[in-house]
């Protein structure tokens, strides 16, 4: 979800400005779907990189790649995984068309040296955050022209985001939330890289201090790291806060989940440019995170952010917002302002739309 979230969100803006997508999926999926009934062509395949050692299928893959690019009269090949990349760089090379690459993680040396050298070099290659390309410049072939490397940043489409939020009382009760409680939510993958047992312990020590709060985990199945949950579900048993710490699932939409939350934590050790901080300034929730990755280019205020492993810097600022409702509501309206600026669909379409008509030389339309 937070990787397609910003491609949809640039294909609905551009679309009325001359954008014809035509998507290659490797599974179908709900986003797919949607696409689908807004009559988007929809192709289905697999990723294999090219091998002589397997050579029959390496010729028919890319020749079914190529064929598709001239059916269709594809100009860009938009390539949003980075690691499929090697996968599709002899059709585009084959066809002559333009090849765009997102990089959705940080970029290493021997990857990158390999997938983009000459003569597969991507015509531009797009980063998410500043940070991301600090840390991957390494990543990128000595020879590749500087100009071909982008600062795209992401985004989401906040007014249909924001749609979808219900009921934020009713959702309280469901889960059992006290009506004078205030509520501190994480959202992502139950994965050991999110560190919830940070948040875990944040919300341990705020019960402890006795303040009324109750912490909920959003997140499950298929991104569960299932010894990791059983862990963390220990740690809820001995913190003895099973009455107070829950969890919610994987939830899709997510936006109820954020509007009937007060406060967002973030704990990851790396975020690219968290889509999850996002959706959370999106719904008017403050938030407190690690000042990792693009954390720091994502929040309003250098205060949403402590060095990672601060724990003790986590729970003072979460303990700020919990004592102070209007201090609370603030830095919520502040960073809905702040994202609605930065990564709306309006704000990152135009960026794309900049990319994509400096690598065509010509207006989309």
């Amino acid at each position: 979800r937070s990787t397609t979230s910003s491609l949809n969100a640039i294909m609905r803006v551009l679309e009325p400005k001359g954008l014809r997508p035509v998507m290659f999926f490797t599974a179908k999926g709900p986003w797919q779907q949607s696409l689908v009934d807004r009559g988007i062509a929809c192709h289905y395949g697999s990723f294999v990189v090219p091998d002589v050692k397997a050579l029959l299928p390496s010729v028919a893959q890319t020749a079914t790649l190529a064929a598709l690019i001239v059916r269709h009269r594809i100009d860009i090949v938009h390539c949003n995984e980075h690691e499929h990349y090697p996968a599709v760089r002899l059709a585009v090379r084959a066809t002559g068309a333009r090849a765009v690459v997102t990089l959705h993680w940080n970029l290493e040396q021997g990857f990158g040296h390999w997938a983009f050298r000459a003569p597969y070099a991507p015509h531009a290659i797009q980063f998410l955050s500043r940070a991301q390309l600090e840390v991957s410049r390494q990543g990128l072939p000595p020879n590749l022209p500087p100009e071909r490397v982008k600062l795209l940043m992401s985004g989401l489409f906040i007014d249909e985001f924001v749609q979808n939020k219900r009921g934020r009382d009713e959702l309280r009760r469901q889960w059992g939330v006290p009506p004078d409680a205030v509520v501190i939510g994480v959202a992502c993958a139950i994965m050991r890289r999110k560190h919830i047992e940070h948040f875990i312990e944040v919300v341990a020590r705020l019960r402890r201090s006795g303040r009324k709060v109750v912490g909920l985990i959003a997140g499950g199945e298929p991104y569960v790291d299932h010894p990791y949950k059983a862990e963390l579900e220990d740690q809820i048993r001995r913190e003895n806060i099973g009455d107070c710490c829950r969890w919610v699932g994987n939830l899709d939409p997510v936006a109820p989940f954020f509007d009937a939350i007060d406060i967002a934590v973030n704990a990851a050790e790396m975020e690219i440019l968290s889509m999850s901080m996002c959706e959370a300034m999106a719904c008017r929730v403050p938030l407190v995170a690690y000042a990792v990755g693009g954390n720091p280019e994502t929040v309003h205020d250098p205060w949403c952010v402590v060095p990672f492993g601060d724990v003790d810097g986590l729970t003072a600022r979460v303990e700020r917002l919990v004592d102070d409702p209007t201090f609370r509501a603030e830095m919520g309206a502040a960073a809905e302002r702040y994202v609605r600026a930065t990564f709306d669909a309006p704000v990152l379409a135009a960026r794309q739309q900049g990319i994509y008509e400096e690598i065509l030389g010509r207006p989309l339309a």
